[in-house]
C-alpha cells in the first residue's frame, strides 16, 4: 500500500513538471508576433503650376551726353610771351591757373578759370570766364557773356600774359554751311522807239 502511494505521488509530480515544462516551452519559445501599425495615409501632391513671367518692353536707353573728343591733328597753336608753346587739339581749351585747365598759366593775374577758346566749322571764338583782370582779343576787352569770333592769327591776353594765336588747320566747310551764291542777272533795258505823229 505504501508502495503505491509512492508510485502515485511520483506520477503526480512527473505530471506537474510535464505542465510546467509545456507552459514554460509555449510562453518562451515562440514571442507574440509584432501588431501591425497602419500605414500613414497618402497625401495627395499638388502639381506647382509656375507663376506666369511678365515680359516688360524694354525701353531704349538714352543717347550718352556729347563729350569733346580730341582730333589726331592740331587745329590751331598758342605761343606765350616767354615761349611756351601748345598745340590746340580739343574743340574746347581752357585757360586759366587751376591745374585742370588745358593751359595752365602761373600768374597772379590769371584766374583760376579764366578764358576759353572753342573750334568748330574751321572758326575759333574767345569768351572770357568771367574772370576779374579780363580778357583782350585784338586789343578789345572781351564782354562777360560774349564771344569774340576769331578768323585769322590774333593776339590774346589773359590778365598780363600775352599769348600769339595761329591756326593750323581751318577744315572745310559743310555744304549745308557755306554761304548761298545767289546768280546776278544783268537787267536789259528796252528802248521802244518814240511813237510816231499821225499827219493830217
Amino acid at each position: 500500500m505504501a508502495h503505491g502511494l509512492a508510485v502515485s505521488r511520483n506520477a503526480t509530480a512527473v505530471g506537474c513538471v510535464i505542465l510546467l515544462n509545456a507552459f514554460a516551452f509555449s510562453a518562451f519559445s515562440a514571442p507574440p508576433a509584432p501588431a501591425k501599425v497602419p500605414a500613414p495615409a497618402k497625401v495627395p501632391v499638388h502639381a506647382e503650376i509656375p507663376a506666369p513671367v511678365m515680359q516688360v518692353p524694354l525701353t531704349p536707353a538714352p543717347p550718352p551726353a556729347p563729350t569733346f573728343a580730341a582730333s589726331a591733328k592740331p587745329w590751331g597753336k598758342i605761343t606765350s610771351d616767354k615761349g611756351q608753346i601748345w598745340q590746340l587739339t580739343k574743340p574746347e581749351i581752357t585757360i586759366g591757373s587751376d591745374a585742370t585747365s588745358d593751359i595752365v598759366l602761373a600768374d597772379p593775374t590769371i584766374a583760376p578759370h579764366h578764358c576759353r577758346i572753342t573750334f568748330a566749322s574751321g572758326n575759333a571764338a574767345v569768351e572770357d570766364l568771367g574772370s576779374k583782370s579780363g580778357t583782350l582779343v585784338a586789343g578789345a576787352a572781351l564782354k562777360p557773356g560774349h564771344s569774340f569770333k576769331v578768323l585769322n592769327a590774333v593776339e590774346i591776353d589773359p590778365g598780363a600774359v600775352t599769348l600769339q594765336f595761329v591756326f593750323l588747320e581751318r577744315g572745310t566747310v559743310a555744304p549745308s554751311q557755306a554761304p548761298k551764291t545767289r546768280k546776278v542777272v544783268p537787267k536789259v533795258k528796252v528802248v521802244l522807239p518814240p511813237k510816231s505823229r499821225n499827219t493830217r
